[in-house]
């Protein structure tokens, strides 16, 4: 099983009913799902850690042309 943790992501735009954007969360994928969404996920030596905490999440698309700078 491959797991990936996305790490203190600047924003991750969550697309929900509400629209709400989490500002340092974590996500850990686990295969190709998404298993949890929270601060300060804890991992073994086996999982590959993105430093995410200059980036952007957005999830479901690849964005190659956008308005908004952050």
């Amino acid at each position: 099983m491959k797991k990936i943790l996305i790490k203190n992501a600047k924003a991750i735009v969550t697309c929900d009913d509400d629209r709400r954007q989490l500002f340092g969360y974590d996500i850990l994928i686990e295969d190709s799902n998404i298993k949890e969404i929270k601060r300060n996920i804890s991992v073994d030596d086996e999982t590959e850690i993105i430093d995410a905490s200059n980036y952007l999440v957005y999830p479901g698309l690849i964005n190659t042309h956008h308005h908004f700078f952050y």
